[in-house]
């Protein structure tokens, strides 16, 4: 016996919809001073959150820095407010939390933030790699092998 399904898709309700805000957060398990340093130094950013091979750049401006606790920043087009918060749990532990704000898309245009969002998460990891194992996971280069 054979069964021929159709199935319609029908728009019953067109909905407008804004996302203001997205959150990453990641437990690293090196203390603060460490995780601020990895965020602040370009010997140790470079080998976590490169992406020179895809020949795109932007230029921030720092809005606010309290040393091993917080780095605010303003960036991209259009501009929105990073927020990179580290909380020292002791022993060894900080709990990073990374908040954006200011996001204007709507439409079809917010389906491209759970990416940016996913983005930030492949930053943290290949850091928290990193700084704990020493490893370089090329999270972001391993995205678009061919630079693309």
């Amino acid at each position: 016996m054979v069964y021929l399904i159709r199935v319609e898709f029908k728009t019953l309700v067109k909905c407008s919809i804004k996302i203001q805000n997205s959150e990453a957060q990641l437990l690293v398990r090196k203390p603060a001073s460490a995780v601020f340093e990895a965020l602040t130094n370009p010997e140790i950013t470079t080998q976590t959150w490169e992406w020179e091979m895809y020949n795109v750049s932007t230029t921030i401006k720092i809005l606010e820095i309290i040393l091993n606790e917080k780095i605010r920043f303003e960036w991209g087009e259009p501009r929105r407010i990073a927020t990179f918060s580290l909380k020292d749990l002791g022993e060894n532990q900080t709990y990073v939390l990374v908040k954006e704000t200011g996001y204007t898309e709507s439409g079809d245009a917010l389906l491209s933030i759970p990416q940016l969002n996913r983005r930030i998460y492949d930053r943290l990891d290949g850091m928290k790699a990193y700084l704990e194992h020493g490893l370089k996971l090329n999270l972001i280069a391993d995205k678009f092998p061919s630079g693309k």
